[in-house]
């Protein structure tokens, strides 16, 4: 029932940011979380690894700002130990990230009890920090161990100045898009008539290792075009709904494995609808397995349905805070968006992204740069920025991705060349 000696030193390397919170830690090996955010309020959920139940980091403000971490554990002991719980333990004193703490975890009074262990901080009058965690009671003490270990590494940062920074950013971000016009989407979209790119890792002796190629295509047309099968003879009023699309096919190699990706995404000239589906087919040793997503958006309700290679099939609604929201096709063509408006500063945005399968807060940074633009991107606030150099009109000219590979447009005759010589798989 109980964890191995040092577990409580089984932390993750690298710390985690969590959004809206203000809060850095290491969390512990194998975990998994997901988080969320919306103004200067925060939350992240984290399963621990072997079942050993789960931890509730949330941020949130209070009006009344006479109230320090004591007095709130002390209401929330009492709603408790009311409901019948029984206190195992609470520490005379603590600290944790330099500000004094509020510990306890008592044991729920249900038919199949957990222990609920809380700390509470109050970083700044009128700013509470909880991180709750809830593990059955045979693995308490394992869970104790790995929750304690993640707080003690815990880094608060500023939140007033990452929030008021973050505020300005939505706020860019709404008026970018509120700025935008037909004739702006034209323009962007004849930039991506057809785009081959290269994927490649640079070394300092001069050897690049390929890890991939992509070709972006882009055009006016209808719905019914998410599935290139069908007959425009069989569409009904929904597939011959007009707007924008953009289609990628990829080739990735990844650690022997051959990841084959067909994604195309359409978006409505208002921006209110959009839909999308990405089909991935992974190959190694003769042996195929394939996943497939199929999402659609009506203003800011997301339906996204997933399929792994198991043949297990999930649904999600990923929910979209109040910020400027960023339509998937629109990743594509924000370079050259930008570059069209020409104001160098920090725009935020919500976007839906696949890899995580969560709506999440993006931010990139325009920069002027020699005959162009520089474009940071941070997907959220756990990623590395990928950085791309413009050229003045927005088309990307070299975009470093934050495990340093590299994309660089190229020619379809050149990158076939390429992977010949480099005998590399072309069926």
């Amino acid at each position: 029932c109980c964890a191995a000696p040092g577990r409580a030193q089984r932390l993750a390397p690298d710390p985690v940011s969590i959004e809206g919170t203000g809060v850095t830690l290491r969390l512990p090996e194998g975990s998994a979380a997901q988080t969320s955010s919306f103004g200067n309020t925060g939350s992240a959920r984290v399963a621990l690894p072997d079942r050993l139940g789960e931890i509730d980091i949330q941020s949130r403000r209070t009006a009344d700002t006479t109230l320090d971490a004591a007095a709130i554990t002390a209401s929330i002991l009492r709603q408790l130990t009311t409901a019948g719980g029984r206190v195992l333990a609470r520490p005379a004193s603590l600290t944790i990230a330099g500000q004094p703490a509020q510990r306890f975890y008592i044991r729920t009074a249900t038919e199949r009890p957990d222990v609920i262990g809380y700390t509470v901080l109050v970083p700044e009058p009128g700013r509470v920090l909880t991180f709750e965690l809830v593990t059955p009671v045979p693995r308490f003490e394992a869970a104790r161990e790995l929750y304690e270990a993640s707080l003690a590494t815990a880094v608060l940062r500023d939140s007033e100045a990452v929030a008021t920074r973050r505020a300005a950013a939505v706020r860019a971000g709404e008026r970018f898009l509120e700025s935008l016009t037909p004739e702006d989407y034209r323009q962007a979209i004849n930039a991506y008539t057809e785009r081959w790119e290269r994927l490649y890792l640079p070394s300092d002796s001069g050897t690049e290792t390929e890890r991939g190629y992509r070709r972006i295509r882009a055009w006016g047309g209808a719905k019914g075009e998410l599935q290139p099968d069908k007959p425009e003879a069989n569409y009904n009023a929904d597939d011959a709904t007009r707007g924008w699309l953009l289609r990628v096919d990829a080739r990735l190699l990844d650690d022997g494995y051959i990841v084959d990706t067909e994604a195309i995404y359409f978006l409505s000239p208002d921006r209110d609808t959009e839909a999308w589906t990405v089909r991935m087919a992974i190959k190694r040793d003769g042996a195929t397995s394939r996943w497939t997503e199929i999402g659609a958006r009506s203003g800011r309700s997301i339906t996204v349905q997933t399929e792994d290679p198991a043949g297990g099939t999930r649904i999600a609604r990923p929910t979209i805070d109040g910020a400027a929201y960023l339509s998937t096709l629109e990743t594509y063509l924000l370079p050259p968006l930008l570059a069209s408006l020409g104001a160098p500063t920090d725009y935020a945005f919500i976007s839906y992204q696949t890899q995580s399968g969560q709506a999440r807060l993006r931010t990139d940074t325009l920069a002027p740069a020699n005959q162009g633009w520089t474009l940071t991107t941070t997907l959220s606030d756990n990623d590395a920025a990928q950085v791309a150099r413009l050229d003045q009109r927005g088309t990307p000219r070299r975009t470093t991705l934050p495990n340093a590979s590299v994309w660089e447009p190229t020619e379809f005759d050149q990158l076939l060349r390429l992977w010949r010589t480099k005998g590399l798989p072309l069926d």
